[in-house]
């Protein structure tokens, strides 16, 4: 988003259970099939739950050339879930946190 001009527009879905990765960059959404090389999470709280399957699916497959970016808020750093696996991701150049 760092890189769009006034009038660029950006797609945005969820959390509403119709999201499938199948790897690759390949999703899934409805009866939609896309290819991305860059996915955006912006998420509160618990909303990390859904979007750590993703990120898992993507880390976990070493040559899925997929880059994602992190934007994840909450109340204090005591509520961050996941944060150890998400700090384990962030050792991956392919995820910007």
């Amino acid at each position: 988003m760092d890189k769009m001009e006034i009038g660029d527009t950006i797609e945005i879905e969820g959390p509403d259970g119709f999201i499938i990765y199948h790897g690759d960059g390949n999703f899934q959404l409805r009866q939609r099939h896309l290819k991305f090389t860059d996915v955006g999470f912006i998420i509160g709280g618990t909303g990390i739950t859904p979007a750590y399957q993703v990120l898992k699916k993507i880390f976990d497959n070493k040559s899925d050339p997929t880059r994602a970016h992190l934007l994840f808020g909450n109340k204090s750093e005591d509520d961050i879930l996941l944060r150890k696996e998400l700090e384990e991701f962030g050792t991956d150049k392919r995820f910007n946190i």
